[in-house]
């Protein structure tokens, strides 16, 4: 819980805060894992399906009755998957879905228009690496909201999604958390650098 401010904390694992706008507080253990499973050896469909409807109520939780809503759609795994389940759950009321996404590599304009195509998503937009961004403007912008250090590049980096959002009223931005953020993606370092 602790982070490089002594004045400023972060939530536990699996602890969610909601501060509603009278300024009430509620904090919130909403996962614990259960360590007394047996060790398996081979793929069971019962395993299979506890993650499934586990997997299909975190993403329900996460979508809100009403308004447009953006989820960041890379064409992989993790954004694909939030995408695709989101859109699953919408059913006729798909059109409040809005897909973002990058396609910095070869096959990501393939993978992203894929789940678009699946699931009739209209609402997509995807960012080449050739979208020239106002740096300057941006920059200033995510110091004024983040001040320094950011933890995470996406502060600055999605800020084309942020203003998208803006301009459609969408309030709810769905985004995936997988092997980049967690596994490959060095998060405290850009915090590190700034305070050396």
């Amino acid at each position: 819980t602790e982070t490089a401010y002594r004045e400023v904390k972060k939530l536990a694992p699996a602890h969610s805060l909601l501060i509603t706008g009278n300024r009430r507080v509620s904090l919130r253990h909403y996962h614990a894992f259960e360590t007394g499973s047996p060790i398996a050896t081979q793929a069971e469909p019962v395993f299979l399906e506890v993650y499934r409807a586990v997997w299909q109520q975190a993403v329900a939780r996460r979508v809100p009755s009403a308004g447009n809503i953006g989820c960041e759609n890379s064409g992989g795994l993790d954004s694909g998957s939030i995408t695709s389940e989101v859109a699953r759950q919408l059913g006729p009321e798909i059109d409040r879905l809005h897909g973002m996404g990058f396609s910095y590599e070869p096959l990501e304009p393939e993978y992203i228009k894929a789940t678009v195509d699946q699931w009739g998503i209209k609402n997509s937009l995807m960012y080449s690496g050739d979208t020239t961004m106002d740096a300057e403007r941006i920059q200033q912008r995510v110091m004024q909201v983040n001040g320094a250090p950011q933890e995470h590049a996406n502060g600055y980096s999605h800020f084309p999604f942020y203003e998208y959002c803006q301009s459609k009223g969408i309030h709810h931005l769905l985004s995936g958390f997988g092997g980049d953020e967690a596994v490959t993606y060095p998060g405290g370092i850009p915090a590190r650098l700034e305070l050396l």
